[in-house]
């Protein structure tokens, strides 16, 4: 059996560090998992 590695992401008022952030990690896991915690921005 193969392993599966998650990005989980906990975010708030996020929206402008995201892009990079998620580019950054892109291919690296198997999924990533964004919790957004309130944002009064377009986090999410």
């Amino acid at each position: 059996m193969i392993a599966k590695v998650s990005a989980c992401i906990i975010a708030k008022n996020e929206e402008n560090n995201l892009p990079r952030l998620l580019e950054s990690i892109k291919g690296k896991f198997d999924e990533i998992v964004l919790v957004d915690t309130g944002s009064t921005d377009k986090t999410v």
